[in-house]
């Protein structure tokens, strides 16, 4: 399980960013609002959680509601 990914955003799309974490690129499904928040080439820690399904594996973002605590 991957808790969080902490490196530079490499790519900002509508419903994903990529996270480059030592020349390792991690495509990280975010919510518009998370996508629209971060900058490219800034660090970022993005937390996140693992949906395994039959024929895909996806890393998702955790709400920022939910890392911060808040309902």
């Amino acid at each position: 399980m991957i808790s969080y990914v902490k490196g530079t955003v490499a790519y900002i799309g509508n419903d994903c960013i990529v996270v480059d974490n030592n020349g390792i690129g991690y495509n990280i499904q975010v919510s518009s609002s998370t996508a629209s928040a971060v900058v490219m080439e800034k660090e970022v820690q993005i937390y996140t959680y693992m949906n395994v399904k039959e024929n895909e594996l996806d890393l998702g973002a955790v709400p920022a509601e939910v890392e911060q605590g808040t309902p």
